[in-house]
């Protein structure tokens, strides 16, 4: 009896545990959103835009292509993230399905406003993706970019992950935006992009990254171009693949001198001079010549050597232009550099950042820059 009575027991307690999937939702009854899109809209309110995936089989016919089309681009408007979002629900068939997002476009109207009050429900929704690459629509709504078609991938946010993805420019995720703002010294960077004409291809659009968008705190204040950009990511320490290209005179005429960037790295250090914190920025790369059509024959070690001066020159320009930029016209430390003066004075970090964004524009930076050249090429001179 009393091991019935315990067999009993056992198998009612371990029943609890086999009630199945009782919130299981089926995939084909899943909106899934590839990418998102936040823009301003009349009376105070937030317009966001979904780009989602039409799953093969689905989708109607276009004109413009002979298959179906692979996804849509749909937008609410409401008070906030979720009214709006509810908004864009009640046209769906499926349920709304978040944890595919891997792509965040702000419009740069909104970007102006503040973007920090819209950060509050993306940062607690169980189902956002926090490895989300951000971006700025320069020139243009999100829910303009979201619209528009790619033709190297079925889905345009997967195009757009795949160029973040490859580091040529600025990589920012949802959690390194929310995480500086949160910072009462650090304000955001982030890539922009931009609508173009797909040349050839009768007029229709595409679009691509062009340099970055500056905020000071959570408010856009300005962009940087693709060049000063490239310094900006010596800067924050985030040079994966570089290339840097120089002119030469010689006795031959002109030309151009290229190499590629196979390893660079950036060390930021704070010491006192005088009683005044200087920050010295010490760039460093190893590089390959990859063209040289200066008519320069770099089987000669002097030739190496002044081929690697001009890089170490034109690679401190390039950081020079960028700090210059940030530090006297739009006055926004995005380098945290202020981090560097806590880490290493702490007691003169409590004073200095009670006023930062007074100090941070008078701050004296030395940029020191070092290049050098492992590979000429199998051909080091061509007459």
């Amino acid at each position: 009896m009393i091991k019935t009575i315990h067999t009993c027991w056992i198998v009612s307690v371990l029943s609890l545990f086999l009630t199945g999937c009782w919130d299981q939702v089926e995939v084909n009854d899943l909106a899934l959103v590839m990418a998102a899109g936040m823009d301003t809209a009349p009376e105070g309110k937030i317009r966001f835009t979904y780009q989602i995936a039409i799953p093969k089989g689905g989708g109607q016919a276009t004109q413009q292509s002979p298959g179906k089309e692979t996804f849509f681009a749909d937008s609410g408007v409401g008070f906030d993230d979720r009214d709006a979002t509810q908004t864009i629900q009640e046209k769906l068939s499926r349920k709304i399905f978040l944890s595919h997002r891997r792509i965040l476009i702000i419009g740069e109207q909104l970007a102006r406003q503040g973007i920090q009050p819209y950060l509050d429900k993306l940062s607690r929704d169980r189902n956002s993706r926090l490895n989300t690459y951000v971006l700025v629509a320069r020139g243009s709504t999100a829910a303009e970019m979201l619209q528009i078609p790619y033709p190297y991938e079925q889905v345009p946010a997967e195009a757009l992950r795949e160029i973040e993805h490859s580091k040529v420019g600025l990589e920012i995720s949802l959690r390194d935006l929310i995480e500086t703002v949160a910072s009462d010294t650090m304000s955001p960077v982030l890539p922009a992009i931009e609508k173009v004409a797909q040349s050839g291809n009768n007029g229709t659009s595409t679009f691509r990254l062009n340099g970055a968008a500056v905020f000071h705190h959570d408010r856009l204040v300005g962009w940087l171009n693709d060049g000063t950009t490239r310094g900006l990511l010596w800067l924050r320490k985030q040079t994966q693949q570089a290339i840097i290209t120089v002119h030469v005179k010689t006795r031959n005429g002109n030309g151009y001198i290229s190499s590629n960037v196979i390893q660079g790295t950036t060390n930021v250090l704070a010491k006192k001079e005088n009683d005044k914190i200087v920050l010295y920025v010490k760039a460093d790369a190893d590089d390959d010549i990859i063209e040289n059509t200066a008519g320069l024959d770099l089987t000669k070690p002097q030739n190496v050597s002044f081929i690697e001066q001009m890089l170490s020159k034109d690679l401190r320009d390039r950081i020079r232009i960028a700090l210059d930029e940030i530090q006297h016209r739009y006055k926004s430390d995005v380098v945290d550099f202020g981090e560097v003066i806590h880490r290493t004075y702490p007691k003169d970090w409590q004073a200095l950042s009670k006023n930062w964004d007074q100090e941070f524009p008078n701050l004296k930076v030395v940029i020191q820059t070092k290049v050098k050249v492992h590979r000429i090429g199998l051909v080091g001179h061509i007459k």
